[in-house]
């Protein structure tokens, strides 16, 4: 089965004018500005690790790769514990999949499903059109042309 990151996508959002190359380049700056934000901010709990973990994966699946736990464990600042439960959680509500790596049994690969995977392309699409049409002065609601 091919990784749901292989694919090239297309999504119609208010913002169709964006690339997927733009998504994907502008969701790494996306994770680097959360990183930068807990870096200078260092002593502020920010509740929004499973946003994070989910860019994380969306970053890496659109370079076809998945995560381990542990990189999922260094990405966030939470809790192992906390981060296992999300990923529970999120494996249970269909957000995402897990299994053995095949080179090393003893690691937990973890990536996106395939329609989160599509999800997390329209809300980054939609972030980077909203901050776009700012940029250019087009008022909040407007698509530009």
């Amino acid at each position: 089965m091919k990784p749901a990151g292989a694919r090239q996508f297309e999504t119609e959002g208010s913002h169709p004018r964006l690339k997927s190359s733009d998504t994907k380049a502008f969701a790494k700056a996306l994770l680097a500005a959360n990183h930068a934000r807990d870096g200078i901010l260092s002593d502020v709990s920010f509740a929004d690790a499973t946003w994070v973990m989910l860019l994380d994966l969306f970053v890496s699946q659109a370079h076809d790769g998945r995560l381990s736990l542990s990189d999922l464990y260094t990405s966030i600042s939470a809790p192992k514990a906390t981060t296992l439960r999300t990923i529970a959680r999120l494996v249970d509500q269909g957000h995402l999949e897990t299994e053995a790596d095949p080179r090393d049994g003893r690691r937990t690969l973890v990536r996106l499903t395939e329609d989160t995977y599509r999800q997390m392309a329209e809300v980054v699409e939609e972030i980077r059109g909203i901050l776009t049409d700012r940029q250019r002065g087009v008022p909040d609601g407007t698509i530009a042309p």
